[in-house]
């Protein structure tokens, strides 16, 4: 006994045996054609799923068989790459929402904040700025506000009490006895000209504000036993803002005497 032929081949329809089909066997017979459509529908369905199942075993066995889906492995990676060292209180995104303040425009308000801060080169600073007071003994490059330079001052001339302090403006040390006067020291006097036997002009590099300043003068002696007056020649209308005149007498008010050290400051 042969068996029926198998073509794996899709067939669009089965035959229908009529009454009138006389019974006729073998391969190509009326009565086997049913058989033979059925069975190549069989075969061809048979073909069709030994593929899906040879492509469902490359597929399961396929390392990444959905390139273009991300894995759970992969998404496990590029969290932990965005995440990477974060501290655990900002390894989320509502805890950098709250450490942003929920604030949808952080960068722009920061941005306006900082134009509101002085620059760390040259800042001109406006209002009344604060700094916290140093020591007065402080010698240092840090900031030095009004009332440590105040005690600085205090602390530098030995001043006690809160009573105000006034600088001097000029001051000289000079040799009386040469025609040219010879300045030793100074602070504040451009020369000192001899106008006679101890008469002399002070005349200052930078003019005081007017003419009610204040004089202190000393002499010391020639070491011949002579002692003098040494004051301001003339009254306060001789004076002027640049310059006055200086007198030396004897002691018993004879003559004017020079003498090889006088000294004399200005306050104001």
């Amino acid at each position: 006994m042969a068996t029926l032929p198998e073509t794996a081949t899709w067939e669009d329809g089965i035959y229908q045996l009529e009454a009138t089909d006389p019974v006729q066997g073998g391969l190509n017979g009326i009565d086997n054609l049913q058989g033979k459509q059925l069975a190549n529908r069989t075969a061809y369905l048979k073909k069709q799923a030994d593929a899906a199942n040879t492509g469902l075993a490359n597929h399961i066995a396929a390392a990444d068989p959905h390139p273009q889906y991300t894995t759970a492995a992969e998404l496990e990676t590029r969290i932990a790459a965005l995440v990477a060292s974060s501290p655990a209180a900002l390894d989320t995104l509502n805890e950098l929402a709250t450490a942003l303040g929920d604030d949808p425009n952080f960068a722009t308000t920061i941005t306006n904040a900082l134009a509101t801060k002085a620059p760390l080169a040259s800042p001109a600073l406006t209002g009344t700025p604060t700094a916290p007071t140093a020591p007065a003994s402080t010698n240092s490059t840090q900031l030095a506000n009004t009332a440590m330079v105040h005690s600085a001052i205090a602390n530098d001339l030995h001043a006690i009490g809160s009573a105000p302090m006034y600088a001097c403006r000029a001051w000289v040390n000079f040799d009386g006895t040469q025609s040219t006067p010879t300045i030793r020291a100074s602070g504040n006097v451009s020369s000192v000209v001899k106008n006679g036997t101890g008469n002399y002009t002070i005349n200052l590099s930078i003019a005081m504000p007017d003419v009610n300043y204040t004089t202190v003068l000393g002499a010391r002696n020639n070491g011949d036993g002579n002692g003098s007056w040494f004051t301001e020649y003339g009254d306060n209308s001789t004076r002027t803002t640049s310059s006055l005149v200086l007198s030396n007498y004897k002691q018993d008010g004879s003559a004017n005497l020079d003498m090889s050290a006088f000294m004399a400051a200005i306050f104001r």
